[in-house]
């Protein structure tokens, strides 16, 4: 997993009545094991339910029920986290931050032209705790949905490279040599190790 900035020091998430730290390098596993509290499903929650709640603006509220809607298979369960990522409350937008990882986790399709920068947004959250998870969410989007998160790119001007066989490259800013047909180590113009931008010559077959 990348290394992250220090200022994205790990990510809080309430959990069974408790406030639980999970650091960043542990954050695959707890998107991979999270459940909802014993007693209570994903399906127990209505979308009725779910804005009757919103419409009361309880933090404490908000922060679990958000977790529970990143369990439904529902189509306006991205709409509501969406919509907590900006909460007032930083535990709530921590936690809408957490669910809308948990949603790429699992693969579900979710609209990046909204989502994207909703993301980007909270990796420069004032509150750290909301930055590292807004980051744990961006990698996982990376990962799992194959997005580009821009706020990890390296910073650098765009770099020119030739292919040498097959397409294949090799990167001039950190050496790695990979296929540029392969999205796992280049795609949208970046190399995915060093994150540098590079603009593809065609060379050699």
């Amino acid at each position: 997993m990348r290394a992250l900035s220090p200022k994205f020091e790990g990510c809080l998430v309430i959990e069974g009545g408790g406030i639980v730290l999970y650091p960043p390098h542990e954050a695959d596993t707890y998107f991979a094991q999270f459940q909802p509290r014993d007693g209570e499903c994903a399906d127990s929650l209505t979308r009725a339910e779910a804005e009757a709640r919103i419409l009361g603006d309880d933090p404490t509220v908000l922060s679990h029920t958000v977790l529970m809607a990143a369990e439904s298979e529902d189509d306006w369960v991205e709409e509501l986290c969406a919509s907590l990522a900006s909460h007032r409350d930083f535990h709530v937008r921590r936690n809408a931050l957490f669910a809308l990882g948990r949603l790429a986790h699992k693969k579900r399709p979710l609209n990046r032209e909204s989502i994207q920068p909703i993301i980007e947004r909270a990796m420069v959250d004032p509150n750290s705790y909301v930055a590292g998870q807004a980051a744990n969410a961006a990698m996982v989007v990376e990962g799992d949905l194959r997005w580009v998160i821009n706020a990890f790119d390296n910073g650098q001007p765009e770099l020119e490279v030739t292919t040498y066989s097959n397409g294949w490259i090799k990167c001039p800013n950190c050496g790695w040599r990979y296929a540029t047909y392969d999205p796992s180590a280049f795609r949208e113009g970046r190399c995915m190790q060093c994150r540098q931008k590079l603009r593809v010559i065609p060379g050699a077959t």
